[in-house]
């Protein structure tokens, strides 16, 4: 082994490195908003306080119903929908409970932001998410860099894990796939998803026969006396994701 080999294998070292640190920042960064608790809440990890949490998490379930009502869908009736599965607790919630709440509420907020990237005429039916989440395969897990804390088994928040997330709308089958694109890159919270599947089901017909009216002397074409736009038939679209959750670092806020 020559000189050069030790200090090009040094270099390489040092680019690994370089590039170790840089994809744990990434993580770190895009896990630090989903990390946040409510603004009213006045607990924090590992000395939580249930009382104020349910009281945040009730004005905070208002606050986003509310926000999501310009794009939620309508039942058979013409009434608008609940899209979310927002806890309703009737005594303040178990300390086991506010982590997994906490960052389930993220997801589902994130998903009016997802249904606002997408464009117009896109509509929330219903978001469901499994806030017992499950833990990344350990060959994926193993080859990522540890951003948290020490893993301790009993604690499963120092483990690589996602939340199996459903989302469920309505839409312009044009519009799905941009749709697609908005859920594998959420820009609220910035959540790191993946997408694992979806299903496209029609909900409204195009009519076979359109009736147009055209002059063809004074060079009228039939297509300029059809709005094309309204023809789109609105489908429904079923999401299936995964959102990744790194490792989360005992005792900070």
């Amino acid at each position: 082994v020559t000189q050069g080999h030790i200090t090009a294998a040094e270099k390489a070292r040092a680019a690994a490195q370089i590039e170790h640190d840089a994809v744990a920042k990434f993580f770190k960064m895009r896990d630090e908003q989903f990390e946040n608790y409510f603004p009213l809440y006045k607990g924090k990890r590992d000395q939580y306080r249930p009382t104020s949490f349910k009281q945040a998490y009730d004005q905070a379930a208002k606050s986003a119903l509310a926000a999501a009502e310009p794009i939620t869908a309508r039942d058979a009736n013409g009434q608008k929908v609940n899209p979310f599965s927002f806890q309703e607790w009737a005594i303040a919630p178990s300390n086991s409970e506010i982590e997994p709440e906490q960052k389930g509420f993220w997801i589902q907020k994130s998903m009016v932001g997802v249904c606002r990237q997408a464009g117009a005429g896109v509509s929330l039916v219903k978001v469901r998410v499994t806030t017992t989440p499950e833990d990344l395969a350990p060959h994926i897990a193993s080859k990522l860099p540890a951003v948290g804390g020490p893993v301790q088994e009993q604690d499963p928040w120092t483990r690589w894990l996602w939340f199996p997330v459903e989302v469920e709308v309505e839409l312009p089958v044009t519009q799905v796939g941009n749709f697609l694109a908005a859920c594998a890159k959420p820009s609220e919270k910035n959540l790191l998803t993946e997408v694992h599947g979806f299903s496209v089901k029609a909900i409204a017909k195009v009519p076979e026969l359109v009736k147009a009216e055209f002059d063809p002397e004074a060079n009228e074409k039939p297509e300029d006396k059809v709005d094309i736009d309204a023809m789109e038939p609105n489908v429904r679209c079923i999401v299936k994701l995964a959102v990744l959750h790194p490792p989360t670092k005992r005792g900070t806020e």
